[in-house]
């Protein structure tokens, strides 16, 4: 799997919605780098949505303390 084509959503690699892609490039010279995978609003709610599903749940987020976050 080339991560590049992907996107990490909810603790996994998934393949965006829409299959887009965008240029990286070196800000010296301009050239392109490599491309990467383009998120969609659909990508972006299923991230949002992944992120509030962690911040609430009983092992992580608001539940776990300073010192248990701090050992990640």
């Amino acid at each position: 799997m080339n991560l590049a084509d992907n996107l990490f959503i909810g603790g996994h690699w998934e393949a965006p919605a829409k299959g887009g892609k965008f240029d990286v490039f070196k800000p010296t010279t301009g050239e392109v780098l490599c491309q990467c995978a383009a998120a969609t609003d659909v990508d972006v709610d299923k991230a949002i949505k992944a992120a509030k599903a962690c911040l609430y749940s009983k092992d992580w987020g608001f539940a776990s303390t300073g010192e248990q976050r701090a050992q990640v």
